[in-house]
This record gives C-alpha cells, sequence and structure tokens, in this order.
C-alpha cells in the first residue's frame, strides 16, 4: 500500500468513525447550552485537505488532479478552521450564534428580554440552472422595531428547540411561517 492510500484509507476510516459518533456536540452546564461540531469534523477536514495536495499533485495532469491542489489549501486555510469555530450558546437571557469563515464570521447576540416576537421564515431561490435551494431563517423581531435574519444552519438547527423553549417561558410568540409542522 502506498504512502498516499494509506492517508486516504485513514481520511476515510476518520469521517466513517466521526459519522458514527454525530456532527454535533451539546454541552450543558448549569446556565446554558453550547452546540459546537464534534472533534472530528474539523480533523477530518484537515486530513482531507492534506489528502487532497499528494493526490493532487500524483494526479495533476488531469482535471481532477487540479481540483485536488486547489480544493486541498482551501479545505485548510478556509473551512477547517471554520469548523473549529462555529458555535451556538443558549441561557436564560439570550442566544449567541458564531459561524461562517474565520476571517469573515457571522455573529448574532439575540438577548429575550429585547424580542417581541419571534418568526421562523424560508426563503426559496433559483440557481443559475433552475434548481431551487430553500433556506431557512429565525427573524427575532425586537421591541424597537429591527429585525434579527438569523441563518438556520446545522448548529442552529439542534439550537432552535432550546431557543422556542425558552422563548415559551418568557411567552414570546413563537410563529412558523415556513409551511411545515
Amino acid at each position: 500500500m502506498t504512502r498516499v492510500s494509506r492517508c486516504f484509507a485513514l481520511a476515510l476510516l476518520l469521517l466513517l468513525v466521526g459519522s458514527a459518533t454525530g456532527c454535533i456536540d451539546e454541552k450543558v452546564s448549569e446556565s446554558s447550552v453550547s452546540y459546537t461540531f464534534s472533534w472530528w469534523v474539523p480533523v477530518a477536514t484537515f486530513a482531507v485537505g492534506v489528502v487532497l495536495l499528494p493526490a493532487g499533485w500524483l494526479l495533476r495532469k488531469t482535471r481532477y488532479g487540479w481540483l485536488m491542489l486547489v480544493g486541498g489549501p482551501l479545505l485548510l486555510i478556509v473551512f477547517g478552521p471554520g469548523a473549529l469555530q462555529d458555535q451556538v450558546t443558549v441561557d436564560a437571557n439570550h442566544f449567541t450564534l458564531h459561524t461562517g469563515f474565520w476571517f469573515s464570521p457571522t455573529r448574532f447576540d439575540v438577548a429575550f428580554s429585547d424580542i417581541e416576537r419571534i418568526e421562523r421564515t424560508s426563503e426559496t431561490r433559483r440557481g443559475r440552472r433552475g434548481r431551487k435551494t430553500t433556506s431557512y431563517f429565525l427573524d427575532c423581531h425586537r421591541k424597537s422595531g429591527e429585525m434579527d435574519h438569523v441563518p438556520i444552519g446545522t448548529l442552529m438547527e439542534e439550537a432552535v428547540p432550546a431557543i422556542l423553549a425558552v422563548a415559551g417561558e418568557r411567552q414570546i410568540p413563537v410563529a412558523d411561517l415556513t409551511g411545515q409542522e
């Protein structure tokens, strides 16, 4: 077995073991709940990035080789660090979301005392080839009239029940405008 094959097999094994354990860790403390990606997600991202570089070099005379040569550093520099930093925290007073690229993160800090109502919404967009993609959001309408349009990604999807539970305790009206149950 060549060195590249062993590295590829190790990356595949990490991915399989990790996917069996779940992608998201929920950490419950006395006063808050935090959601982060499991340890293996950034490790697998980095491992695949490292494996793609030599594989791309060996296959550089093909179009896939150049794709690997470009994709490897992107995984190492852009996506791996982002997976390390993504986090949602929910407590009795507010929820926070930190997501996106490490060099340009998206942050939300929404205090429940400032919220008048919460709406779960969706936006459907058409791609270049007519393919539809639907994105989901929590629209937190503040008492001041401002609105936080919080995207529901992988971590937020896990945190939404906790956020809505706190909103229910504080008697904040919640509406689901997505048309789903």
